[in-house]
C-alpha cells in the first residue's frame, strides 16, 4: 500500500475537476475500510459506500466469469446516476479500488475519461 501515491492520484482527480469531483475513497478490498477519503461536503456514508461497492464489484466479476464473457472487468466501471452524476469504481490491482462520485453538469465527461482519470491511473501503472 502506497499512501502517497493514493493522496496524488486524488489530488489529480481534485486538481483537473475542481468542484466537479464530488468525493472520492481508496479502499483495501479485504475489509472495504477507506485509506485515504475526500469528501468536503461530507454527503455520503464512505464506509458503508466502499462496503457495497466490494460487494457489487465482486457480483460484476463473478457475473462476467459465470456468464463466459470472452473479457473481464478491467480498469474501471462507471454508473449514471441521477442529477447529472456518475460512480466510478477504479480497480487498482487485486487489492484496492477507488471510488469517485462526480457531477458531470460541472464538466464533461470527455475531461474525466481521456485526461483526469488516466493521469490519476497512471500512477497505478493502469
Amino acid at each position: 500500500m502506497d499512501a502517497k501515491k493514493f493522496n496524488q492520484a486524488m489530488d489529480i482527480m481534485k486538481d483537473k475537476l475542481g468542484k466537479a469531483f464530488l468525493a472520492g475513497s481508496i479502499w483495501a478490498n479485504v475489509d472495504g475500510q477507506p485509506i485515504v477519503s475526500y469528501d468536503p461536503n461530507k454527503a455520503l456514508d464512505v464506509g458503508a459506500a466502499n462496503a457495497l461497492f466490494n460487494q457489487v464489484t465482486a457480483y460484476i466479476k463473478k457475473s462476467l466469469k459465470g456468464a463466459n464473457f470472452p473479457s473481464q472487468l478491467n480498469r474501471y466501471y462507471m454508473m449514471d446516476l441521477t442529477d447529472n452524476k456518475i460512480v466510478i469504481a477504479a480497480q487498482l490491482g487485486e487489492d484496492f479500488q477507488w471510488g469517485m462520485l462526480i457531477d458531470t453538469g460541472q464538466t464533461t465527461l470527455g475531461l474525466v475519461l481521456n485526461v483526469a482519470l488516466p493521469e490519476a491511473m497512471a500512477l497505478f501503472g493502469k
